[in-house]
Parts: structure tokens; C-alpha cells; sequence
């Protein structure tokens, strides 16, 4: 459980801004991207605060509507050094 809990942490470190930075880039509100992927407004807002992470389906759909790939969605490379310098 502490595995996946500090794994949910390095990935949603940046995600959670991702998607914020690029629904606002795009001009959606909260609920017009929620409909678009079919989920709540509030689903939308916890993931932009970090408390939720998208599941893998969800993420290719938000990497479609923002028209990035799921890497550059994911990727953050100062996580990607903390991992491998331990």
C-alpha cells in the first residue's frame, strides 16, 4: 500500500498543474472538460488539486483532448531523477 500510495504522489506532483494549465489553455471550464470525458465537475477539480488521479483510460482521453501525448502528460523529469538517484 505505501508502494502505490508514494507512486500516486511522484505522478500526480505535475499532473494535477498539467491539467489545469491546459484546460485553461484550451478555454474549457471544469464542467465542459468533465462532460467531455464523462465524468463530474468535481472529479475534474479533485484531480487539479491532486487529491484524485486519473485511471489510465481517463488519461489517454484528456492526452487526446489536449492533444499531447500520455508521456508528456505524465512526464516529469525532476521525479524521474529522485527515482533514479535512490
Amino acid at each position: 500500500m505505501i508502494f502505490i500510495f508514494k507512486i500516486q504522489n511522484l505522478i500526480s506532483t505535475k499532473l494535477n498543474e498539467k491539467i489545469k494549465s491546459n484546460r485553461i489553455r484550451l478555454g474549457l471550464t471544469q464542467e465542459e472538460l468533465a462532460n467531455k470525458i464523462n465524468v463530474t465537475r468535481q472529479i475534474i477539480s479533485k484531480y487539479e488539486l491532486g487529491t484524485n488521479v486519473p485511471d489510465v483510460f481517463t488519461l489517454k482521453l484528456l492526452a487526446n483532448i489536449f492533444n499531447l501525448s500520455v508521456d508528456e502528460l505524465l512526464d516529469d523529469n525532476d521525479n524521474f531523477k529522485l527515482l533514479r538517484k535512490k
